[in-house]
């Protein structure tokens, strides 16, 4: 089971946000050391491991789908103000 499973899966789940309903949605690129990276990884899993309620008394479910992976980013020259 790969990433695109989980980004799939987490699509097919997300409902259109209402008026006043939370909801947000971002790609972030973030420059790390390896051990960085380790740190930031030990914190998400923590996060995700935290128990949850699964009753509907508690509040409405939403998904939070998160991943932290190498990335290709390309280089952009650098902007001379023109």
């Amino acid at each position: 089971m790969g990433p695109e499973f989980l980004v799939d899966a987490a699509l097919d789940e997300m409902l259109s946000s209402g008026p006043g309903q939370a909801s947000h949605t971002a790609l972030r690129h973030l420059w790390l050391t390896d051990d960085e990276a380790h740190v930031l990884k030990a914190r998400l899993r923590a996060m995700a491991a935290e128990p949850q309620p699964t009753n509907s008394a508690h509040g409405k479910p939403y998904g939070l789908l998160v991943s932290h992976f190498r990335a290709e980013v390309p280089s952009l020259p650098p902007d001379d103000g023109r």
